[in-house]
């Protein structure tokens, strides 16, 4: 047998004779021949097969840094060692893991080319079939591991979709909502309630009108453990609120349907219910139909009327609330106003009587409340500046009787015309005349009396004498030293001013 550009051929074996000459001392007797022949050119042509074509490897291209002991025994190619020393997680791009570790060369390496499957560690589809078949994205180990593929945070994996498993959901088995799906093959399911949970909408609400986002009353720890019932969620903002709340539903709705008896347009439209406790109560007084007003959502009675709301702004204060609506107003139902003031500070509309019995021709201004309070008309503060133009009613004044100074009531017309408080010569000129008739001395009467009392004056010298003090020893003269006796106080000297002292001292 001989061997051409690596291709074996069979020649003749002519040769036998010389050749088993040699051979004999050392070959057994007992061999056959042509067995002796068979494994002479096996070993002629194993050696010089390995001599000329090393690199053939039955493992495929196999990495050559691995020594063929590292699996193989010298005493014999198979089996292998116990102890291998190859490192598959080393020298290969496929870390073995888990259950990986544990399995037979066989389960992946399906003949002995090793180079083969040229798998990576997260290449799973290549073993492993689908058993979701596409319907979810991203890779097996997302969710599954090396240690069994079994072995899933099931309730953590689906969380991450648009659906999460909370309360009751998390406790069901994924074939009671997979009900079609087997094997892992889960596809996508609609995520409304009423997809689910048709059957226990249909045996609670079925034909009463009730929303089908069940979220808004039931929770998913229990279809029957609800929250509160938001009866403002269901009605367009209509809260059961104060004697609302515990009402039963049929005093609202007909059943079996719920259709509502009352369509208010919100919160606040109580007409819409309580129009014949408005007609019973209220029809043709012309009050308001905002029954919140007055009423209030605990009680229908009690309410609290606000007077001011209804009247224009007339809010019944001090005596005014004592009063009993027939005072101002016409019987009921009508309670027609009497009067029709202007707001709250017009009283002469209401008190004309009361003002023409006390003020009808006295000029008092009819600001009633300038002097009246609204708690008593009696009480009131009179305010004689506000009334005379000015003129306050100071010192001595304020003991005087209005007759001192006015004609007898009712008119209380004026005696004097002051321009204004200090105008004191228009009242007082006979007092004037009296003592300063001719002197000279100014009209500006405060200048030396005060309103307390017309006599102890504070006498002004410098101001009744052009300017000449009375200082030093001036202060302690008599006036006929520097004056003619009175009335008439006219001047002895007539000094320039102050210091023109020799006019009066030429003698000195």
């Amino acid at each position: 047998m001989r061997t051409r550009s690596n291709v074996w051929t069979y020649g003749r074996l002519d040769v036998w004779t010389t050749f088993k000459e040699r051979l004999r001392p050392h070959v057994h007797t007992s061999i056959p021949p042509y067995r002796l022949i068979l494994l002479t050119a096996l070993l002629v042509c194993g050696q010089t097969a390995y001599a000329q074509d090393r690199a053939v490897n039955p493992h495929g291209a196999f990495s050559r840094d691995v020594d063929c002991s590292a699996c193989h025994r010298t005493d014999a190619w198979t089996p292998l060692r116990a102890d291998l020393a190859f490192e598959h997680n080393l020298q290969t791009r496929f870390p073995l893991t888990g259950s990986h570790a544990r399995a037979a060369c066989a389960a992946c390496h399906l003949d002995l080319r090793f180079d083969a499957p040229k798998a990576e560690a997260n290449d799973c589809a290549d073993c492993h079939v689908d058993v979701h078949q596409e319907a979810f994205a991203g890779a097996c180990v997302d969710c599954h591991n090396t240690t069994s593929f079994e072995n899933v945070e099931g309730l953590e994996i689906h969380n991450r979709t648009r659906f999460p498993l909370t309360g009751a959901h998390a406790q069901i088995s994924c074939q009671s909502c997979h009900t079609s799906d087997e094997g892992g093959a889960f596809t996508l399911l609609d995520t409304e309630c009423l997809s689910c949970h048709q059957p226990d909408y249909q045996a609670a609400h079925g034909g009463r009108g009730f929303p089908t986002t069940c979220e808004s009353c039931h929770t998913t720890l229990a279809w029957a453990a609800t929250p509160p019932f938001d009866h403002a969620l269901v009605t367009g903002g209509f809260a059961l609120l104060g004697a609302h709340e515990p009402l039963a539903c049929a005093a609202c709705h007909r059943e079996p349907d719920f259709a509502p008896i009352f369509t208010p347009a919100g919160q606040d439209d109580c007409l819409a219910c309580h129009q014949a406790d408005y007609d019973r109560q209220h029809a043709g007084t012309g009050f308001p139909t905002a029954c919140l007003e007055c009423h209030t959502v605990e009680a229908w009675q009690g309410a609290v009327f606000d007077h001011g709301l209804v009247a224009r702004g007339f809010d019944l204060v001090g005596a005014h609330t004592a009063l009993d609506c027939s005072a101002c107003h016409g019987p009921p139902p009508g309670l027609d106003p009497l009067f029709a003031p202007v707001d709250e500070d017009d009283c002469l509309t209401c008190h004309q009587a009361d003002y023409d019995g006390a003020h009808a021709g006295a000029g008092f201004p009819t600001t009633c409340l300038t002097c009246h309070n609204a708690d008593d008309w009696q009480d009131a503060v009179f305010e004689h500046a506000t009334a005379a133009n000015g003129f306050a009613m100071l010192g001595a004044h304020e003991q005087l009787p209005c007759t001192a100074c006015h004609a007898p009531p009712p008119g209380f017309e004026p005696i004097f015309t002051p321009i204004d408080q200090n105008d004191c010569v228009t009242c007082h000129q006979p007092d004037y005349d009296r003592q300063h008739a001719g002197t000279g001395f100014p009209t500006a009467c405060i200048a030396c009396h005060n309103p307390d009392s017309w006599e102890g004056t504070v006498f002004d010298h410098g101001l009744v004498a052009n300017g000449f003090a009375l200082l030093g020893a001036h202060t302690l003269l008599d006036c006929s030293s520097c004056h003619a006796p009175p009335p008439g106080f006219e001047p002895i000297f007539a000094p320039v001013d102050q210091n023109d002292c020799v006019t009066c001292h030429q003698a000195d």
